[in-house]
């Protein structure tokens, strides 16, 4: 009986020794790392548009001859019997145009929130950008042949109207409109809490990417050379008035107009609060860091060619007017009207426009408070913000126009009445460049930052490291009769969990 009685007993001994033991060795554990929580967005946007386009326009429009001989009676008093009306000219559309409209429109947001309580790394990225390209290669060519045939009137009765020449339309032109409009917006909200007792100090970062990159590029070349050739007008012995023309108008103007626009904007909202725990906060690392860059391009080469060939025929009018015995009606019998001079259109013109509208704005926000208890917290706190825009309007221009008119010549004799005569020409060979650049960039920085490291904080109060043990009051191997006592003397200042220090006292 007294036996079992010492083993129930040494049992109870070694049970509450070991639980002591193991709530002692618990006590010196540190407890599991909490996990880390990140956020992670990450968005792309790419746009491209290629337009390639070539116009061509070459006719090749001959008219034939128009002969007309002894049509009319001898003599119709005061009646238009007899007139001939002749045309061999040509009404000619041959214009050439190219017509592009390249948008890209691309927009990312990344609304991020994220409250974390206890001890973690904390981490919110967002990474967005956009890339837009516009290409636009065009080629207007206009190159038609237009030759009329000439036009005869012999022997008639009454009055002779002739005309040879031409109507042409040989314009070319290029136009393209293109925009990149980009927009990042990036809203980043983060709490970051400890627990109860302390707050194990991770490093809560917001970093945040935009980026913007649009590209225009228009290649365009505009060519008109049409060759215009009109024949000439023959009248001979005829009774009546003459009208004669053998002018010829061309519209041979080449333009080129290219809109080029960038509209490029970045805004990250950042909005940061980092607090203590209740007991203590160790050692943390709290940055905020914004990296928004737009990079805008406009390339516009452009080439217009204007050169006209432009022959009018000759008018020959002769003996025109006889035998005027219907006078008596009124009117001057055998009036001969000759125009041989040309109306040529040949401006030659390049217009481009081109805008580059960029913005930055970035709003940062950071509160940064220390543990309670009369701990603070240290770590280096850190705003970092980097702008960029680039942007550059590029314009090769070249304008030509050399137009060759020749006008034909007018012949009249022997006519009964006055004779008017034309050979002059108009002639508009203008050449114009125009180009209107633009950049527009703005940047603005908004960072507020508050840091409370707590109330009456000391260095030793916040050393990262425990508090050296309490320094015992006697050596128990030199001095037997002590008899040592454990009693906690100093209160733990770690992140890791109660830490027990042992006191010997007599």
């Amino acid at each position: 009986m007294k036996r079992l009685l010492i083993v129930l007993v040494a049992s109870l001994v070694l049970g509450l020794v070991g639980g002591v033991g193991s709530a002692y060795a618990g006590d010196l554990l540190q407890p599991p790392p909490a996990p880390d929580t990140s956020q992670t967005a990450t968005q792309s946007n790419t746009g491209s548009n290629s337009a390639d386009q070539s116009a061509t326009s070459a006719p090749t429009v001959v008219s034939g001859p128009n002969v007309a001989i002894a049509n009319g009676s001898s003599c119709s008093p005061c009646g238009g019997s007899g007139t001939t009306t002749q045309n061999s000219g040509n009404n000619v559309d041959a214009s050439a145009s190219n017509t592009a409209t390249q948008h890209n429109t691309q927009s990312n947001g990344a609304d991020q929130t994220q409250a974390v309580t206890g001890g973690s790394d904390t981490r919110q990225s967002a990474d967005q950008s956009n890339d837009g390209s516009n290409d636009a290669s065009q080629s207007a060519t206009s190159e038609p042949v237009v030759v009329s045939g000439p036009n005869v009137a012999a022997l008639n009765s009454g009055d002779v109207n002739q005309n040879s020449g031409n109507n042409v339309d040989a314009s070319t032109s290029n136009t393209a409109h293109q925009s990149n409009n980009q927009t990042n917006g990036a809203g980043q909200s983060q709490t970051v809490a400890g627990g109860s007792c302390c707050h194990s100090g991770g490093d809560p970062s917001q970093p945040a990417s935009q980026s913007n990159e649009g590209s225009n590029k228009a290649d365009q070349s505009a060519t008109s050379a049409p060759v215009v050739v009109s024949g000439g007008n023959y009248a001979i012995l005829n009774k009546g008035d003459v009208n004669q023309n053998s002018g010829n108008n061309v519209d041979a103007s080449s333009s080129n107009t290219a809109n080029q626009r960038n509209t490029q904007s970045n805004d990250a909202g950042q909005s940061q609060t980092v607090a203590g725990g209740g007991h203590c906060s160790k050692d943390s690392s709290v940055s905020q860091s914004a990296d928004q860059s737009n990079s805008g391009s406009n390339d516009a080469s452009q080439s217009a060619t204007s050169e006209p060939v432009v022959v009018s025929g000759p008018n020959i009018a002769v003996a025109n007017g006889w035998g005027d015995t219907c006078s008596r009606c009124g009117g001057d019998s055998g009036t001969v009207n000759q125009n041989s001079g040309n109306n040529v259109w040949a401006p030659a013109s390049n217009s481009a426009h081109q805008t580059n509208r960029q913005s930055n704005a970035l709003d940062q926000s950071q509160t940064v408070t220390g543990g309670g208890s009369g701990c603070c917290s240290h770590g280096d706190v850190e705003q970092t913000a980097n702008q960029s825009n680039s942007a550059s309007n590029d314009a090769s221009q070249d304008a030509t126009s050399e137009p060759v008119v020749t006008s034909g010549w007018n012949g009249a004799a022997f006519n009964h009445g006055p004779a008017n005569q034309n050979s002059g020409n108009n002639v508009n060979a203008s050449t114009s460049n125009t180009a209107t650049q633009g950049n527009n960039q703005s940047n603005s920085l908004s960072q507020s930052q508050t840091v409370n490291r707590g109330d009456g904080c000391c260095e030793k109060d916040c050393h990262p490291s425990c508090p050296p043990p309490c320094k015992p009051k006697c050596e128990p191997k030199r001095e037997p009769q002590c008899r040592p006592k454990c009693e906690e003397q100093c209160r733990p200042k770690c992140d890791n969990g109660p830490v027990l220090t042992r006191g010997f006292t007599l």
